[in-house]
């Protein structure tokens, strides 16, 4: 009976890990993310083959 809550408690300790660190790397890297967006979609391309 005890195998149960104890299963619980470290899926829920692995999910909270896994979400800190992905939060960890948006932060770190959320500028480069938002450059590359920004490359991608704002600026026009100098022709029609160069968006892809």
């Amino acid at each position: 009976m005890l195998l149960i809550p104890e299963i619980i408690k470290h899926t829920v300790l692995i999910l909270s890990i896994v979400q800190c660190t992905y939060a960890a790397c948006i932060i770190l890297l959320g500028d480069t993310l938002y450059e590359q967006f920004e490359d991608g979609v704002v600026y026009n391309p100098r022709n029609i083959f160069s968006k892809t």
